[in-house]
């Protein structure tokens, strides 16, 4: 699976489990709210960003859900939220 697949899987799921728009989850992870149709519509990100977000979404995931299959998952940093839900 190619990292855009694996981002937009993520922001997907994770809309579906936080009630959060991708719009929102993008603003909250990266400062910009068209990241994800950004990559949806064959955009690209520098790798940095690309591990920043796959962080952010590891350290946001709700423990009660699981992640994506097919999605390596980073491990959780140690001050990350302990439930995860974005403002």
């Amino acid at each position: 699976m190619d990292y855009r697949t694996q981002l937009l899987k993520l922001a997907s799921r994770y809309a579906e489990i936080s009630g959060l728009s991708e719009a929102r989850i993008g603003t909250v992870a990266v400062n910009h709210g068209g990241f994800f149709p950004r990559i949806r519509a064959g955009g690209a990100c520098s790798v940095d960003v690309y591990l920043r977000v796959k962080q952010w979404f590891a350290d946001h995931w709700p423990t009660s859900e699981e992640w994506p299959a097919g999605v390596d998952r980073p491990g959780v940093l140690p001050d990350a939220p302990a439930e995860g839900r974005a403002a």
